[in-house]
């Protein structure tokens, strides 16, 4: 089957315009005007085996941007000699109006499609925000503020130093003394994340978080990093440039510093940001100048979303830029790199421009009411946030969500010289739920405990939502065939709403020291994700004592006060099981102690110890 030639150009018919413009065409192109004869007098005109048009037949190059090669200029007029000529024969025609493809060039043929903003460090920065110190200062984020905790971030001054990630804190201050260590916790970082995510909605509807799930076994995602779509901004900010710079100055505006670059590609852009560090916004504005600055990008730089040993392994084969990697063959990698270099040479080989699947934000669900006359009555107080909340719960319904939060305001009718002067009551149930008694309920535990100190003149309700999630449902019988663990749940959702969000915690092991460092108190706001493990009791196997610390020993008087370390005295005569000498602290407090068991004549059996810098006696736990 023959290819399809492209259709012949077409001219207007002689009559539309003058003679010597239709001659100057005619011989720019080689082409009649009108598809059966030339522009010429009739004694000029060639013979009919001459006045067939040339074919044009296409170039077999692939590309799709043609362009036609023509053969004398417009601007030479034929000489009467060569207008006498006989016409050229179709050989030279099909030479002289081959279609060829353009060379390959950088052509901005359209507007960048994506911009990635990237915060480096986000607990680093914050803490020298709290702090108020200069980009020079030595600092560090750690865990926790102890000696054997390691550096979770390091400054660039600390770095340069000679402190790496993951040292000790008593190493690092051996190293540098004058380092300032910083606690950052997990849920400050989240927050910048969210407040960044829904500031930058202001210059973009589209706004993405960075997640590579391909990238390791978990996938990749970098906090404090956004995709945006720049698109759509031309009449409002002057073009990509302009809005790239107004971004970018809302960041230093916060104090934080980071990388913007506008490309064509994510993980291109992604790159690109980590390669670039702060400064100015980089607009790549070609997609040529985007494939040459990611393949410039040192794997090195790659860092936050690859693992030490795959950029270890790629590093001793010499492969040490993303130009590099992509110079391999595709399907060799898997095989001799492993899953991880292949993950990202197919994130590097097709970085599609996909679209960006911004989430908008709900608006928040707030009811409000007023109470007239104001009331302190706790029982007509809770009808009034039961008329308040179904409004709510209907408004959660409609969206497909359930409420995992509700917060109560209460604006007090109290004089000015009242220091509080609203109230705000917060309760969370076990699980998302739009149960109405469940939360009225919950409501009414929390507006017990609360102390009043004037009449409730007006109540806001917010709620906080989140999805619903699809379970499965069962049978009766099957449910009563096991322990209902929702209960559990429920039992402290009522407990946290009676006595307050802290009166739910569990302990978090840590390595410590002495035995009350041991661990940490921390709010139980969320069920265990390991399943409960089945214990099986066996009577001839004694379950080990349970120790129940007290959160600071107690003192007790020695049992002769001119030789205090006989004993403690207690109100029932005890035999003393020990000791077990437990000594340090040098570095904070020097601490020596001699533990022991106390069995009682009640039954009771007491940890206590005798503290000897001190010379006293203290109850630590009470073993059941």
């Amino acid at each position: 089957m023959k290819p399809l030639a492209p259709s012949r150009p077409r001219t207007p018919p002689v009559d539309s315009f003058d003679r010597d413009a239709a001659r100057a065409i005619e011989a720019a192109t080689g082409l009649p005007t009108d598809g059966r004869e030339s522009v010429s007098s009739p004694s000029q005109s060639p013979s009919p085996s001459q006045s067939q048009s040339p074919r044009l037949i296409p170039s077999p190059s692939p590309s799709p941007r043609p362009r036609l090669i023509p053969s004398p200029s417009p601007s030479q007029s034929p000489s009467p000699s060569q207008s006498q000529s006989p016409r050229p024969s179709p050989s030279h025609s099909r030479r002289s109006t081959r279609l060829t493809s353009a060379p390959r060039a950088c052509e901005p043929t359209e507007a960048p499609t994506v911009a990635t903003l990237l915060v480096p460090d986000p607990a680093l920065q914050l803490a020298r925000l709290r702090l108020a110190r200069g980009w020079d200062a030595p600092l560090a984020v750690v865990a926790e503020d102890r000696p054997t905790a390691p550096l979770l971030a390091v400054g660039a001054s600390a770095r340069r130093a000679g402190l790496q990630q993951g040292m000790s804190l008593a190493a690092a201050r051996a190293v540098l003394p004058s380092l300032v260590a910083c606690v950052v916790e997990r849920h400050r970082v989240e927050a910048l994340h969210e407040e960044l995510a829904a500031a930058l909605r202001l210059f973009s509807p589209r706004v993405e978080p960075v997640v590579f799930p391909t990238l390791g076994p978990h996938g990749a995602r970098l906090p404090c990093a956004f995709h945006l779509d720049p698109r759509g901004f031309e009449k409002s900010y002057g073009g990509p440039a302009s809005w790239a710079r107004l971004v970018h100055s809302y960041l230093t505006g916060r104090g934080l510093h980071g990388a913007l670059v506008v490309g064509f590609g994510r993980f291109a852009t992604v790159a690109t940001a980590l390669a670039h560090g702060r400064g100015e916004p980089r607009l790549l504005g070609e997609p040529c100048s985007q494939r040459r600055a990611l393949e410039a990008v040192p794997l090195s730089c790659m860092a936050p979303l690859l693992d030490r040993d795959a950029l270890q392994a790629l590093d001793e084969l010499g492969i040490r830029t993303i130009g590099q990697l992509l110079a391999l063959p595709a399907d060799e990698v898997r095989a001799r790199l492993g899953s991880t270099a292949a993950a990202l040479h197919a994130l590097a080989c097709a970085d599609l421009p996909l679209p960006l699947q911004g989430h908008p934000p709900d608006e928040p669900i707030v009811e409000s009411g007023e109470i007239d006359p104001p009331d302190d009555d706790r029982t007509r107080l809770l009808f009034a946030a039961k008329r308040a909340l179904d409004r709510a719960l209907a408004r959660t319904a409609r969206r497909a969500h359930a409420v995992c939060a509700v917060e109560l305001t209460l604006a007090l009718d109290a004089p000015r010289r009242l220091a509080t002067r609203r109230l705000v009551l917060r309760i969370a149930p076990a699980e998302p739920t739009l149960d109405v008694t469940l939360l009225c309920d919950l409501l009414r535990l929390r507006l017990e405990a609360a102390q009043l100190p004037a009449p409730v003149a007006r109540l806001e309700l917010s709620v906080e939502t989140t999805a619903r999630r699809a379970e499965q449902l069962e049978l009766p019988a099957m449910r009563a065939s096991r322990r209902d663990l929702h209960a559990l749940d429920r039992a402290l959702a009522r407990v946290r709403a009676a006595f307050g969000p802290r009166s739910v915690a569990r302990a978090r092991l840590r390595e410590a020291h002495l035995p009350e460092a041991g661990f940490a108190l921390e709010p139980f706001d969320q069920k265990p994700r390991a399943p409960l493990a089945r214990v099986e009791a066996h009577e001839t196997a004694p379950l080990p004592p349970v120790r129940r610390l007290w959160p600071k020993a107690l003192p007790l008087p020695p049992r002769d006060p001119d030789a205090p370390e006989r004993g403690p005295r207690l109100q029932s005569p005890a035999r003393l099981h020990g000791p077990c000498r437990l000594s340090g602290g040098w570095w904070v407090r020097h601490v020596e102690r001699d533990y022991y068991w106390a069995e009682t004549t009640d039954g009771l059996l007491l940890w206590v110890y005798y503290d000897r810098p001190r010379r006293r006696w203290f109850l630590h736990a009470v073993a059941d």
